[in-house]
């Protein structure tokens, strides 16, 4: 999941539980961008809200 942030934004990301030799997933952030990478070894969903508390997970 790619997504654009404005000055002062922010986005809220909720990782799957992960076995304590596993990572959950990882967040890049590049000036502008976000990119949200979910482990496809760890069972679950990855979720994001962006700064106005709506989902944005696809």
């Amino acid at each position: 999941m790619e997504y654009e942030l404005s000055s002062g934004d922010h986005l809220d990301v909720l990782f799957p539980p992960a076995p304590d030799d596993q990572v959950g997933g990882h967040v890049e952030y590049v000036p502008g961008m976000v990119t949200v990478f979910a482990s496809s070894d760890v069972p679950g969903f990855t979720r994001a809200w962006n700064a106005a508390g709506e989902e944005i997970t696809t």
